[in-house]
């Protein structure tokens, strides 16, 4: 699973033209003709309450594939910090991508139980590493959980089990190996470089701060 997500996620950055973080997975949605609703809104559309949406299908949010015309449409849950709105749209957008949710399968809830589990698996593994590439975050030098939740605009627990991934790899040195990663890299090149001259200023800053006051 871990080299497939991989592959998948490197393929999507490219694939979306994906250069800079935090991503956007409202453009994203946007660009390949998938409709957003916050649960008010769609809760509006159905005639039901919101409570009635949580009860029904996830607190956080749920995807489904509609009927007629094969149209994906992501509800998410706006009341939640804007971090977890966030990851819960990429997750979404996790499932329509790697097939999860088709017009034969139009809906997670009507997969069996005992499958049901690794696909949120799969989904929250592809979130993971399109809204926190590990080849940008090392060539960032974003080791640090706030530097990763700055940077990618995801929560603490999501930065903190990313840092413990990140920090492994650059032990094993394990970057850029894969051709697809390359092309990442090369993909956020001008975002790298744009974010440590913008970081190297704000050092500067601080540190002739600290040597007036």
């Amino acid at each position: 699973m871990h080299r497939f997500l991989q592959t998948t996620a490197w393929s999507f950055l490219l694939d979306q033209k994906i250069a800079s973080l935090p991503v956007d997975p409202f453009r994203i949605a946007t660009q390949n003709g998938w409709k957003i609703y916050t649960y008010e809104a769609f809760a509006a559309v159905v005639g039901k309450s919101v409570a009635e949406l949580i009860a029904r299908y996830e607190k956080d949010g749920f995807a489904f594939c509609a009927k007629g015309d094969d149209t994906f449409v992501i509800c998410y849950n706006s009341a939640l910090p804007f971090s977890t709105c966030r990851w819960t749209l990429l997750h979404e957008i996790a499932h329509i991508h790697l097939g999860h949710i088709n017009p034969q399968t139009p809906i997670i809830s009507r997969v069996r139980t005992e499958y049901r589990s690794l696909l949120e698996q799969e989904a929250q593994g592809f979130a993971r590493r399109v809204l926190c590439p590990s080849i940008v975050l090392h060539h960032c030098k974003a080791h640090e959980p706030d530097q990763i939740m700055r940077l990618c605009g995801v929560s603490r627990d999501a930065a903190n089990y990313r840092s413990k991934y990140l920090k492994k790899l650059e032990t094993r040195g394990m970057f850029g190996v894969h051709p697809l990663e390359r092309k990442v890299e090369a993909q956020f090149a001008p975002f790298v470089r744009r974010y440590l001259l913008r970081e190297a200023k704000i050092r500067s800053c601080n540190f002739w701060r600290r040597s007036i006051a």
